[in-house]
């Protein structure tokens, strides 16, 4: 009898555990080194890819990668925190059909932060507690936010009124960016470090400003009359002192780079409507180009293949690693193209 009940009890138990460990709790041994120099690049991963594919969103804080995998997988949808040689869920919806990881996009003083404002609120997610914890409530002067963002480790809020003001770690925010301030009505396009790229959204189309938050004043311009409209433009990228426009005309997306320091730009490619994201962080921009791969823009503006495979985000989290997620997979890629290693999935 004892016997028997004893074999019951594996059948039934062995089971459990194994469900448990692969399916609910999802703790597993993966070899893989995370020790690298982490970079803000949140703005430029979330802009990027956002503008065309809404997927599963990749971050870095505390030494550590976290990732969002939503329905693909049915049973390992969630939040996962990736250290050395371990990977653990620390987010579960439960059985849900439409289950996705946090609702984070952002990081901030090593805090995964919530993606929208909440009742005037920036809200990040506590690891340790499980639970969503209120960072600041933002309090504007004869104004309210409407969106935030981060570029350099600083937080910023753009207000209804067209306002930008930036978070001073001690409570208050200060006002950096305005129609006065930059002598126009003015159409931010891009943000980088603590620089905005911005448009004249009343007068003539005709130039590209980049305007330095810190000293509130606007550091150079470039002529970009050849553009019709803002709508014409496809794919978009701003780095410190270039800005990269993908402007399709007659069935070929033709990659514009524009040097705002030293005053020119060039046409750095045509190709065919292919072009499907872009990437970067300083000196190293990245395309990929549906069905060819990902290309690296070298420094003559040759681009140089470093995977042959297309995807479907670029991220780019530190200085050794290019990360790509494609089929419910995130794997990253040397800048060389020489090595890649298999992130998640």
């Amino acid at each position: 009898m004892k016997k028997a009940l004893l074999k019951l009890f594996y059948f039934i138990a062995i089971p459990l555990v194994i469900i448990y460990l692969f399916f609910i709790n999802t703790f597993y041994i993966h070899p893989i080194d995370i020790e690298c120099e982490f970079v803000d690049n949140n703005f430029n991963n979330n802009n990027d890819n956002a503008s065309i594919f809404v997927g599963p969103h990749i971050l870095a804080a505390n030494k550590k990668l976290y990732v969002g995998f939503s329905k693909e997988v049915f049973f390992r949808a969630g939040e996962y925190e990736i250290s050395n040689y371990i990977t653990r869920r620390i987010y579960n919806e439960g059985f849900s059909v439409s289950a996705t990881g946090l609702w984070v996009n952002n990081t901030y003083d090593n805090k995964l932060l919530y993606e929208y404002i909440d009742n005037n609120c920036i809200k990040y997610y506590n690891v340790e507690k499980g639970d969503y914890e209120t960072l600041l409530k933002i309090k504007l002067p004869k104004d309210k936010p409407k969106s935030y963002f981060v570029s350099n480790n600083n937080l910023y809020i753009e207000s209804k009124n067209k306002n930008i003001f930036r978070y001073n770690r001690k409570g208050a925010f200060e006002l950096v960016a305005s129609e006065k301030l930059c002598h126009s009505s003015y159409r931010p396009i891009w943000y980088y470090n603590n620089y905005m790229y911005y448009i004249n959204d009343k007068k003539s189309f005709d130039r590209l400003y980049k305007y330095d938050f810190n000293t509130k004043k606007i550091v150079s311009s470039i002529n970009i009359s050849f553009f019709n409209s803002y709508s014409d433009i496809k794919f978009l990228l701003g780095t410190e002192n270039k800005v990269f426009v993908s402007l399709p005309s007659k069935g070929k997306d033709n990659i514009y780079m524009f040097d705002l320091k030293a005053n020119k730009k060039d046409c750095i490619a045509k190709l065919k409507n292919d072009v499907y994201l872009i990437n970067g962080y300083g000196d190293n921009v990245y395309l990929s180009i549906k069905n060819k791969g990902v290309y690296h823009i070298e420094s003559d503006n040759s681009l140089k293949s470093i995977y042959n495979k297309s995807v479907d985000t670029i991220s780019i989290l530190d200085t050794k690693w290019v990360y790509f997620y494609k089929n419910g997979d995130w794997i990253r890629i040397t800048k060389d193209g020489k090595t890649i290693e298999k992130v998640f999935g």
